[in-house]
């Protein structure tokens, strides 16, 4: 940033006074808080003792935590790609998708043929299906379908 760049003079002149540019520096430099960690030497820190309650329980703090990341894990694992989903898992995808987001394009094979459009809703053992290229919607039984894919929006 050692070079200044400003805007470059324009083509057609109209008489314009001579007025002098005013400076402003403020976009050149920048002087920021450096936030510095150290620790004082006395302090050290504290390990993890068990605690009484209210009720007289012993509540250990790294059991907490140890549940918590146990459900954070747990949450995790719940959230798989699309791929790795079983077919009910994928139906379920497309069927809980709130209504203000648009409805995604999907790929569904069955023994005899190729379905491209949207996943309406799965009513007992049929999944109602609406072509892309119809507006009337179809009923495809469920044991029928061997894969689910994306296509997109």
């Amino acid at each position: 940033m050692s070079k200044k760049e400003y805007a470059k003079e324009p083509l057609l002149y109209i008489h314009q006074p001579e007025l002098n540019q005013p400076k402003a520096s403020m976009q050149h430099h920048f002087i920021g808080n450096r936030r510095e960690s150290v620790q004082p030497a006395n302090e050290t820190k504290e390990s993890i003792t068990p605690r009484k309650t209210r009720g007289g329980r012993q509540v250990n703090a790294s059991a907490n935590n140890e549940n918590f990341n146990q459900k954070n894990h747990e949450l995790n694992s719940e959230k798989k790609q699309f791929k790795e989903m079983s077919i009910s898992e994928k139906i379920d995808y497309f069927v809980g998708r709130s209504e203000y987001a648009p409805p995604i394009n999907c790929l569904v094979i069955t023994d005899r043929k190729k379905y491209r459009g949207v996943i309406l809703e799965m009513t007992n053992e049929e999944v109602k299906f609406r072509l892309s290229n119809r507006k009337s919607s179809i009923k495809i039984n469920y044991e029928d379908i061997k894969d689910i894919q994306l296509v997109g929006f």
